[in-house]
């Protein structure tokens, strides 16, 4: 049953993105830490990104789809309204999480409480291209002059 106040808000927008949408939600739901929702909606995609959507049956998932494309950033701060976690993490619908990423996030900032958020290092891929690997910064100096100009947390 889902708790009545889940610690971790998942912020899912899919568009146009039935070939990744499934992975993405299968690697969300299947975490180590389950004290979680998950809110998806698909953003007016023309593609069956919806039908995979609302093929699942999972109690910590709330659906709330968008009619037309509003675009990712407005459809975010649209499912953010809805968020009723302590802690928040946005999910493209073409990431996939291994399985104890929530777990791990969620230990350190309890156990952290100075810290107000963090990332994770990640891998990024074109089809057919190569793997790129992308690690974490965590130099606070570095970070401060990065963030000027780019996100220097995924996750």
């Amino acid at each position: 049953m889902l708790s009545a106040d889940p610690q971790l808000s998942v912020i899912l927008s899919a568009y146009n993105a039935e070939k990744y949408v499934k992975e993405a939600i299968d690697s969300i739901l299947n975490q180590t830490f389950t004290n979680f929702e998950l809110i998806i909606a698909d953003d007016g995609s023309k593609d069956k990104t919806r039908q995979i959507i609302d093929s699942y049956n999972d109690p910590r998932i709330i659906i709330s789809h968008n009619e037309s494309n509003w675009g990712k950033v407005n459809t975010v701060n649209r499912l953010f309204e809805m968020c009723r976690g302590e802690y928040l993490t946005i999910h493209d619908a073409d990431d996939i999480s291994v399985e104890n990423r929530f777990e791990r996030q969620i230990n350190f900032l309890n156990k952290n409480k100075e810290y107000q958020l963090c990332g994770t290092a990640f891998s990024s891929f074109l089809e057919g291209g190569p793997l790129h690997e992308h690690r974490v910064i965590t130099d606070s100096m570095r970070i401060k002059e990065e963030i000027k100009n780019k996100s220097c947390f995924h996750g």
